[in-house]
């Protein structure tokens, strides 16, 4: 992890020269073997940099650089600031746009879980007292309706395409400028 971190510093160094070549860069990026990048983070500040010196480069050449990026282990700063980087090629920015729509929906269902577990275990307590009083069933209120036994995982993966637009929304911004520049 630590001779990762110290790559990634030096390919974010070596990023600023103009006499880089994409497959010299990509060499040593792809030198650290994937497992010991816990963050790809320095990576992407690297890509980033050499992207910003090297503007005139090809299409091809972009997409090379950017394979290497591993967007799922990028944190939500650095996704934030990919997902607004119009150096990067459009598949990067949708595949990034893509899996923090997911993480959202993730953490919005553990969120809900939570809520729900909470407020079951209130209800439970109320029942509870009532039921010594009146003898009466407990009764558990699920406000998901029916998705009681589905796990998260499941959840988060079919509520991804309830709204496509908010995922989508940020890219045809980004494309629209693309164009009116050229």
């Amino acid at each position: 992890v630590k001779v990762a971190k110290l790559v990634d510093s030096y390919l974010q160094e070596i990023a600023r020269d103009v006499k880089l070549t994409v497959s010299k860069f990509v060499e040593l990026a792809e030198s650290v073997p994937d497992c010991s990048r816990t963050s790809h983070d320095g990576l992407y500040k690297a890509i980033d940099i050499y992207l910003q010196v090297h503007q005139k480069i090809e299409k091809c050449e972009r997409k090379r650089l950017c394979r290497i990026l591993e967007c799922k282990k990028l944190s939500v700063e650095a996704s934030k600031s990919a997902a607004q980087n119009q150096l990067l090629p459009l598949r990067v920015i949708v595949q990034i746009l893509f899996i923090e729509q997911a993480r959202a929906v993730a953490i919005a269902t553990t969120t809900n879980n939570i809520a729900t577990n909470v407020e079951t275990a209130v209800l439970r307590r109320s029942f509870t007292t009532r039921r010594e009083e009146q003898e009466e069933e407990i009764v558990e209120i699920k406000p998901n309706g029916g998705f009681q036994g589905t796990p998260s995982r499941f959840m988060a993966f079919c509520s991804i395409p309830r709204q496509p637009k908010k995922m989508f929304c940020k890219l045809l911004s980004i494309s629209r400028s693309l164009s009116q520049r050229i």
